[in-house]
């Protein structure tokens, strides 16, 4: 047997009780009803209602200070609380653009890397996991492809999305890059400029 109650009084708080008890044989499971929307604003207003009439609660000093805090000004507590803000905060704070609710500003996307002469290696991207490297020499072929490095985990040995494709010639090299958006096996690759390893 099922029943469901609505309500913010003892009766409510009793019928909630009796979930779980025998009645002819059957148990009851009682449940909460959801409140109607007019009834969710209705509570919201009552809420804001008190929180407005509430005073301030009062915080006695702590008794190892000398002597009992004064309130800062406005303007000082504001300017206290920008400095002890993350810097992401507070360009968040002031509007502008890179930060995120969750955390730091995210890596802003700053264009294609730039070509590196003589370093003939096609970075490519969002490459499909069911790939290999055989399916990327021959999208690849008319380029000129050397050879072609997919990376995989060195643990499990699955593909990790991405490879490295090496070109004869800086032509080659260049035919690849505008392949980018090419699809392979489902997927729009991203083809651009690889960048040699720092030292």
């Amino acid at each position: 047997m099922l029943a469901l109650v609505a309500g913010q009084d003892e009766g409510y708080q009793a019928a909630l009780a009796c979930n779980g008890e025998q009645c002819d044989g059957q148990t009851l499971k009682v449940m909460k009803c959801r409140p109607s929307p007019k009834d969710r604003q209705a509570a919201q207003q009552a809420q804001q209602a008190q929180q407005q009439q509430a005073p301030a609660q009062y915080a006695p000093p702590s008794r190892y200070e000398a002597s009992p805090a004064v309130p800062a000004a406005p303007q000082q507590q504001a300017a206290v609380q920008q400095e002890e803000r993350p810097a992401y905060q507070q360009r968040r704070a002031e509007g502008e653009e890179g930060g995120t609710v969750a955390g730091p500003p995210k890596k802003l996307y700053a264009g294609p890397a730039p070509k590196t002469p003589g370093y003939h290696v096609a970075y490519v991207g969002n490459v499909a996991y069911e790939a290999d490297d055989k399916a990327l020499s021959r999208l690849f072929e008319p380029c000129g492809v050397t050879k072609v490095r997919l990376h995989t985990d060195k643990d499990t040995g699955k593909p990790k999305g991405f490879a490295h494709v090496h070109f004869q010639e800086e032509a080659g090299l260049d035919q690849a890059v505008a392949l980018d958006g090419t699809n392979l096996l489902g997927r729009r690759i991203r083809v651009g400029y690889a960048q040699p390893k720092r030292e």
